[in-house]
């Protein structure tokens, strides 16, 4: 398979497919590529997988600060490109979501962790990427637009860090979710 022109600037794994922009490099998570720092996205510190020098693709996981890269600054998790709102699309599925549990006006809506995708991007994935091929078939997976910042709320995530000992007492920001608020799941 030839990866279409727009995706040409992607790194590509072994077989010469593109590896989408979010996703993380190195089979085995580093403590060694750990590291907290600045980060300008958040405000504040943040934890970064510094992957650069690693040469397989983990399609499992995603790198941190390209993830949260991608979510605030609207960026393609395939492509890494800015995406008009017109275009922007999420994956949702019951492993790739989550219920905001809380009292009050957003109790019941859907978290989503999983970054935007750009409509051309999207339907790609969906048909060539090994990871949402199976679990379209293996789940309920959907891919919903978002066409206004009005439909969704960002959520800083913050969590300590394994050999960081300080982030125990001041957790540092890990990922970035979106609540959908126009998708909400009963509760009782």
């Amino acid at each position: 398979m030839r990866p279409p022109d727009w995706l040409s600037h992607l790194r590509a794994d072994q077989r010469g497919r593109p590896v989408p922009f979010v996703n993380r490099w190195g089979k085995t998570e580093d403590p060694k590529r750990i590291g907290i720092q600045f980060d300008p996205l958040v405000g504040g510190n943040a934890a970064f997988y510094f992957d650069a020098g690693e040469t397989e693709p983990d399609f499992t996981s995603q790198n941190m600060q390209r993830q949260r890269r991608c979510m605030l600054l609207g960026e393609c998790q395939v492509c890494g490109r800015p995406v008009p709102w017109r275009r922007r699309r999420l994956v949702i599925s019951s492993v790739s979501v989550g219920v905001v549990q809380s009292r009050g006006p957003r109790q019941g809506a859907v978290t989503v962790s999983e970054p935007w995708l750009d409509q051309r991007c999207a339907e790609f994935a969906m048909r060539y990427c090994p990871a949402l091929i199976r679990r379209g078939q293996d789940e309920d997976l959907s891919l919903i637009e978002v066409t206004s910042k009005h439909d969704v709320e960002w959520i800083v995530k913050v969590a300590s860090i394994d050999g960081f000992p300080e982030t125990k007492q001041q957790p540092v920001v890990a990922w970035v979710e979106l609540v959908v608020k126009t998708l909400v799941v009963a509760t009782s």
